[in-house]
């Protein structure tokens, strides 16, 4: 047959005509030969199915009759041991007794059991039971029952559980027997399947009916032992005459029962059973069962005699059970044999029906070779394209209409290809072929060529932006994790794996909740956790996540910063802010936190409060002599020795250099007296430093309290109030808080209050007592005092006031104020002809100097009035001069390069002050008047003077003489060179007028002196 490009529609439908024609020819006989045979295949397919479904059936009677067996014993056993056990006797009494150990067979039979679930789950899991379980589910189910219940039965606990489980397991079997037997007495398909089955479940059934007369009959044995009441059955006498009767009435009925098994079907199992069973039998003496024992070794006997029957009983069920094995096994033989002669016979019928298929098949693979085929493959490729696949071209074969198709699809392929070539290579970021592109005609071809040029930009840009983004994050100094739905990693930074300690591989894949400290969900990881190492280390994490939302699931991206070192650092912050760091003792803050609560507390209970307030006695003293670090570890020693002389439940603190706080709750003080006294002895032991040793010791001021009647501010205060009254008294002692300090404190109270508006109110002034020089008589100047004019008071004296403006912060604007004042005085002394040699000297508190700005507020008070200071002289007491040595020589360097002097007052009266006079940058030494009042007396203090003002002499010092009273004094100190010289005899202080014409007298008197001379 010839086909032309063109095509010949005539002579095309007649080539149909003539297929069709040849395929009814050919398909008619096939077609009816092959009714016959599908009819008779179809028929030999249900034997086949009925066969194997009988073969099935078998093979679950063969495992109900097995679990049938092995449950009964186990059963049987378990209720023999429990039996045993209840009535006081353990296994090794009753093997003793009844001459076989139960333990090894109840082993077995818990084993047999296993094995007949286990084979039972595993063959038949899939079958569904009454309860709407599967056998696997009812398997696994049991399996976890009878392990408790027989763990029950070996502790002795528990004997009736395990059996009423076996016994739901062997209800289960029967109830399964039963429904597969009905189905299968309704769906066998011939009748030799038919009476297979009717007999493989009438065997099943008669394994049952065993296993129940073999339980029947051993709890008859079981219950006769049960009337044993006490742990020895022989000497108990457990064998009753009505459990001797039960004994002879079970072992008569076995005969019966061996033949009734017997006649069922013989076997050389049963017969060997029955033969050695009745040898047996005939040496047991039914007729003496009924009479009772009158030894004990006649009741041995016949407990001895029942326990073999008990085994016999048992092993009868075993043979039977191995019986029933044997005949199951025989029946699931034939079943295969059916099935395997029907499979024969389709075989046959098969091949009648192939052979006829095949001159059908000649002609119709003609067909499909010539056209068919050609036409599947095209339009398999078509369904290929609509899909989105280019597929591959088709090789042009069969009529030319079939090629022309082929050849034209061939084309659409290769043009979509070019397409698709391009389209990927602009996604890809690849350089297209512009002149592919170029080619390709129509509106289609431009189309495609601005998606190519659009794709292509886009492409770029993406490519960039995904640099830029993946740098951002793997250089990000924070972990970064990106997390799919169910929290597992997608990706990880460079950043995650210095972290996390596991590198990014390892990562990929993993939960990362559980990775991060062993989390549940992802929306746990918020805010600060720890992350525990290995190695014991744990890293503070702060921890972050957002979700974005994208297809398919949305995008977690879990964000972590290690906190570790901030987190310590607000530690030692929160460490330093409440101790003290050279001691370790809390320190203020917490003091004050602890008897705000202290107090809380006993105010629920009624309770007073006593604090202990310590200050060291000299203390200054060892920092100035022996140095600083030997001060530190002085406070040290002492803080540890504070510590020691404590009970639990007292406080401690250091309130600031060595100032400590002592806080007993629920004490008086007598009490608080007791602990002062024992810290107070601690204090006071030796002090070794290297090759030093000395002893300091301490004052203590005691301050009792209730909640509501004082604060613990104001109960520190009283504390401390105490210890200045301690120090007065002599030091290293203590002294407590009373009304008279009560009296003093409102009276200090009062005065601060009443201070703090005296320099608004112009309350102060300034007092001037006249300085002499020696050498020549003239005036020097004169020292500014402070005086408090006081309304309804009067005018009062500096010592009733200046300690309570030391103990305040007013003791600085007095000060400002006082320097403020002097240097406008001596500005005006230096525009006066007269008056602008005069000097001034002003006293400045050692706060001032410690606490205050001193430079700065000397600078203010020049400023502000334009004076010369190298006329003014700044006085400092030795003891804070001494303070903080290279901080004062400090100040004072700047002081001195502007002129001003500086000069020690209270010279004398400080500790160790020759050794550290010559370290001080000062111009004066002021002797003390407690020196100065004894002088005229020949003795120490004449000696102290003439040392002073040698030793100030050799040190280029000037020595000014305080409290000069008489003729006497001044002659002595003139005598020894002194420089100039203040007191009484002089002049008292006086307000500026008076002072001013104090000067107009003295200077009178000179001029008349020297014109005489």
């Amino acid at each position: 047959m010839k086909f032309s490009r063109g095509g010949d529609v005539g002579t095309t439908r007649r080539v149909g005509s003539l297929a069709a024609r040849l395929l009814v020819a050919v398909a008619v006989p096939v077609v009816v030969a092959s009714v016959f045979v599908v009819d008779s295949v179809a028929q030999q397919r249900d034997v086949e199915a009925a066969g194997v479904t009988a073969t099935e059936r078998v093979a679950l009677f063969h495992d109900l009759a097995a679990m049938f067996g092995a449950v009964t014993t186990e059963r049987v056993y378990t209720a023999a041991l429990c039996a045993a056990l209840d009535g006081g006797m353990g296994s090794a009494t009753l093997e003793s007794i009844v001459g076989y150990d139960v333990l090894p067979y109840l082993g077995n039979a818990r084993a047999s059991v296993d094995v007949a679930l286990s084979t039972f789950g595993s063959d038949h899991g899939t079958l569904s039971l009454a309860d709407g379980r599967s056998v696997e589910q009812f398997v696994e189910d049991a399996e976890a029952s009878l392990a408790d219940q027989r763990q029950g039965v070996d502790e002795c606990t528990d004997g009736t559980a395990i059996d009423a489980t076996l016994g739901s397991i062997v209800a289960v079997a029967e109830a399964l027997r039963l429904r597969v037997t009905d189905d299968a007495s309704a769906t066998s398909a011939t009748i030799s399947l038919a009476r297979l089955q009717e007999r493989t479940s009438l065997l099943v059934h008669a394994v049952a009916s065993m296993s129940d007369e073999t339980r029947a009959f051993t709890s008859a044995l079981i219950d006769s032992n049960s009337t044993a009441a006490a742990a020895d059955l022989l000497r108990a006498g457990a064998l009753a005459d009505d459990a001797l009767t039960r004994y002879a009435t079970a072992l008569q009925h076995l005969p019966d029962l061996l033949d009734a098994w017997s006649t069922f079907q013989s076997a050389p199992a049963i017969e060997r059973f029955v033969d050695e069973r009745r040898a047996f039998l005939d040496t047991v003496a039914f007729d003496q069962l009924n009479v009772v024992a009158r030894s004990e070794d006649e009741r041995a006997a016949h407990i001895r005699s029942a326990g073999h029957v008990f085994m016999l009983a048992v092993e009868r069920l075993d043979a039977f059970v191995e019986y029933a094995g044997d005949e199951l096994d025989a029946a699931t033989t034939s079943a295969d044999a059916m099935v395997e002669a029907a499979r024969t016979d389709q075989q046959r019928s098969l091949a009648l029906l192939v052979t006829g298929l095949v001159a059908l098949g000649a002609f119709v693979m003609v067909t499909v070779v010539g056209t068919v085929r050609p036409l599947r493959r095209l339009a398999a490729q078509g369904r290929l394209l609509t899909r989105g696949e280019s597929g591959s071209l088709l090789a042009l074969s069969g009529p030319s209409e079939v090629r022309e198709v082929a050849d034209t699809f061939n084309g659409l392929v290769t043009t979509i290809r070019s397409y698709e070539r391009e389209l990927t290579r602009a996604a890809a970021g690849d350089d297209v072929d512009e002149a592919a592109l170029a080619s390709m005609a129509g509106s289609l071809g431009s189309s495609v060529r601005t998606s190519v040029a659009r794709l292509a930009n886009l492409t770029r840009q993406l490519s960039h932006s995904e640099a830029l983004s993946s740098a951002i994050v793997e250089t990000a100094a924070d972990a970064i994790w990106t997390l799919d739905d169910h929290d597992r990693v997608v990706s990880a930074n460079d950043a995650a794996e210095r972290l996390v300690g596991l590198p990014r591989s390892r990562q990929i894949g993993a939960h990362l909740p559980t990775m991060l400290g062993g989390r549940v969900s992802c929306a746990e990881l918020d805010g600060e956790i720890d992350l525990a190492h290995p190695k014991g280390t744990v890293t503070n994490l702060l921890v972050s996540r957002s979700t974005v939302p994208a297809e398919p699931h949305p995008v977690t991206t879990v964000f972590a910063r290690d906190i570790s070192d901030q987190k310590r650092f607000e530690q030692r912050l929160a460490f330093q802010a409440r101790y003290d760091g050279l001691t370790g003792l809390p320190n203020r803050l917490a003091a004050f936190e602890h008897l705000d609560a202290a107090l809380s507390q006993a105010a629920s209970t009624a309770g007073e409060l006593a604090v202990l307030f310590i200050d060291l006695d000299g203390f200054k003293s060892v920092n100035d002599s022996r140095g600083h670090s030997t001060g530190d570890r002085l406070l040290q020693v002492v803080a540890r020795r504070l510590r020691s002389g404590l009970r639990h439940s007292e406080f401690i603190a250091r309130l600031g250099g060595d100032e400590f706080l002592v806080v007993m709750e629920h004490a008086g003080v007598e009490a608080a007296s007791v602990l002062g006294q024992r810290l107070l002895e601690h204090i006071a032991l030796p002090f070794a430093n290297d090759e030093d040793r000395f002893v300091i010791s301490a004052s203590i001021g005691i301050a009792v309290g209730a909640p509501g009647d004082v604060d613990s501010i104001e109960l520190v205060r009283r504390a401390d109030i105490a210890i200045y009254k301690a120090k007065e008294a002599g030091r290293a002692r203590i002294a407590v808080f009373d009304e008279t300090l009560q009296a003093a404190i409102e009276a200090n109270a009062e005065v601060e209050l009443a201070l703090r508006s005296a320099i608004a109110n112009n309350e102060l002034q300034l007092y001037y007592q006249p300085a002499v020089n020696l050498a020549d008589d003239r005036p020097w100047g004169a020292e500014v005092l402070l005086r408090w004019n006081r309304p309804g008071h009067g005018l009062v004296q500096p010592d009733r006031f200046i300690p309570v403006a030391e103990r305040s912060s007013l003791i600085l604007d007095f000060g400002r104020w006082v320097l403020l004042e002097a240097c406008h005085k001596l500005a005006l002394w230096q525009a006066r002809s007269g008056r602008n040699g005069l000097r001034l000297a002003v006293n400045i508190s050692g706060r001032h100097l410690a606490e205050g700005d001193l430079i700065g507020d000397v600078d203010a008070a020049l400023a502000a009035t334009g004076a010369d200071p190298t006329f003014l002289e700044i006085e400092l007491t030795e003891t804070h001069l001494l303070a903080d040595l290279n901080h004062t020589n400090e100040i004072l360097d700047v002081l001195r390069a502007k002129g001003i002097g500086i000069a020690v007052d209270d010279f004398g009266t400080g500790y160790s002050s020759m050794t550290y006079l010559r370290q001080l940058h000062i111009d004066a030494i002021k002797m003390d008047r407690s020196f100065i009042s004894r002088v005229e007396h020949s003795g120490y203090d004449r000696t102290i003077v003439d040392i002073i003002l040698q030793l100030g002499h050799t040190l280029h010092l000037e020595v000014v003489a305080e409290g000069i009273e008489t003729p006497e004094q001044l002659a002595i100190l003139r005598q020894q060179g002194c420089d100039r010289a203040q007191g009484y005899l002089f002049a008292r202080p006086m307000p500026i007028d008076h002072f001013e014409e104090w000067l107009v007298d003295v200077w009178s008197d000179l001029d008349v002196e020297d014109e005489a001379a």
